[in-house]
């Protein structure tokens, strides 16, 4: 009996727990794109409001999220696939060429940046790599793409950001309460 008055206590609960809070906004965070999921972490929150709307509860929170690794290797991450596409494919060869006359008229400020970022700096392995298994034009075209396409994503990925970096979110969540406590829609 008394294990059934638990349960039920644990039903009945006026407000998500900050349990329940972190556990939504881990499981939100894991659903983005991989240029975050794969490359931040949510490290904490704090809890700003909350408030009963009908049968929903709404939570609202700052949280930070921390970067796993530099910008030039999550570059990396994305070159290494990129320049595999254009060079095993014949769209990607055409893909390639089209953007290659893009960068012509564009430039490459990029690669330049690049190069002074490996005079202080190791190349991330996975740029390497990409260098050791493809011809330098295509790995260098896949990098202008990549810097171009996270630039388009996010100004969160620019050339300064670093390991351990924090960046700084807000969010509303909505929950619902169910059998098994509350759920975040």
């Amino acid at each position: 009996m008394l294990a059934i008055g638990g349960l039920l206590m644990g039903c009945t609960s006026k407000a998500p727990s900050d349990k329940d809070v972190e556990v939504a906004l881990k499981q939100l965070w894991a659903g983005n794109s991989w240029e975050f999921s794969s490359n931040f972490d949510v490290t904490n929150f704090d809890r700003l409001n909350g408030w009963k709307d009908g049968e929903d509860y709404w939570v609202e929170v700052t949280y930070k999220v921390k970067a796993r690794q530099p910008y030039y290797a999550i570059v990396a991450d994305c070159v290494e696939p990129t320049v595999a596409e254009y060079n095993d494919t014949t769209m990607g060869q055409i893909t390639m060429g089209l953007s290659a006359m893009m960068k012509g008229f564009q430039g490459t400020e990029a690669l330049d940046e690049y190069k002074e970022y490996l005079k202080t700096n190791p190349e991330p392995a996975k740029m390497e790599l990409a260098r050791s298994k493809y011809e330098a034009q295509y790995v260098n075209i896949a990098f202008l793409d990549c810097v171009n396409y996270l630039a388009e994503k996010s100004s969160v990925f620019h050339k300064d950001l670093k390991t351990g970096d924090t960046l700084d979110y807000n969010l509303k969540l909505r929950f619902k309460q169910t059998e098994q406590g509350w759920k975040n829609l």
